[in-house]
């Protein structure tokens, strides 16, 4: 230990309050650190650094010294390739139901997103996000999955793609239209969307489901919900109408709890 520090060279970076020490001690150069490789204990106005290494550069009245290492391994060539990167989860919820059944109207509803929405089958081609706000600075991410029809886990209508949306999605909304304005009915659409899910992916009939009866100011829709509750007893089912904005509050009340936020 000894021996080590009488090794050390102790230079003092001259100051305006020790240019006189320094002056007569030792005045620091290039020289003195280039190409040592001792230990160096630097002095200025009373504090010292200790660095190892054998390059330095003095930059005003700052040495900084550039360590090198003393162990290292040999680099080798790294890998390449090209990947394609999918992000799991697109939002909290998935509205899923069939071509006309009021999603993109629901979502303009509860959320500020604007998807296309008009009087024809398949408006919407790939999932619109929106994002609702409840109290408490609290929001979720809802996604209007486009229309899935009968055989879509077979790819019918683009519905490997619509289905493979649906997976990105924590619990699913399936969005019927109780009215049966499209000539459909209700309970049997509902029987349908669950069986595409299943066939498509079993372990999909295991995540939370609820059902939300669109079109609730139209004729018969009273009466198709009563079939439709006796039909799914155990499931909550929320009736509204997103055209005319009604039963919104309620379903955005259940939505809170449903996501459990």
């Amino acid at each position: 230990m000894a021996s080590e520090r009488n090794r050390i060279r102790r230079l003092y970076a001259p100051t305006a309050q020790n240019s006189n020490k320094a002056a007569k001690l030792q005045k620091i150069t290039e020289d003195d650190i280039v190409g040592k490789s001792a230990p160096v204990i630097i002095l200025s106005d009373g504090l010292w650094k200790r660095r190892f290494g054998s390059d330095a550069q003095i930059i005003g009245k700052t040495i900084t010294l550039c360590c090198a290492p003393r162990q290292y391994t040999e680099g080798e060539e790294g890998e390449a390739g090209h990947f394609s990167l999918e992000l799991r989860t697109i939002a909290d919820a998935g509205l899923v139901g069939y071509p006309n059944a009021g999603k993109s109207t629901l979502l303009r509803q509860i959320s500020a997103a604007r998807p296309r929405v008009a009087a024809y089958p398949f408006t919407t081609l790939h999932p619109i996000i929106g994002v609702v706000e409840f109290s408490g600075y609290r929001r979720a991410t809802i996604a209007d999955i486009p229309g899935l029809i009968e055989g879509a886990h077979r790819g019918l209508g683009l519905g490997h793609e619509f289905l493979r949306h649906i997976t990105r999605c924590r619990i699913f909304l399936f969005v019927i239209d109780v009215a049966g304005s499209e000539g459909r009915n209700p309970v049997e659409d509902l029987q349908q969307l669950r069986k595409e899910l299943d066939l498509y992916d079993p372990l999909l009939s295991q995540r939370p489901w609820f059902v939300i009866a669109n079109k609730m100011d139209l004729p018969c829709a009273e009466e198709n919900l009563s079939g439709v509750r006796k039909k799914f007893p155990k499931i909550d089912i929320v009736p509204i109408s997103a055209a005319k904005g009604e039963g919104i509050e309620k379903l955005k009340e259940k939505l809170e709890k449903w996501l459990e936020l």
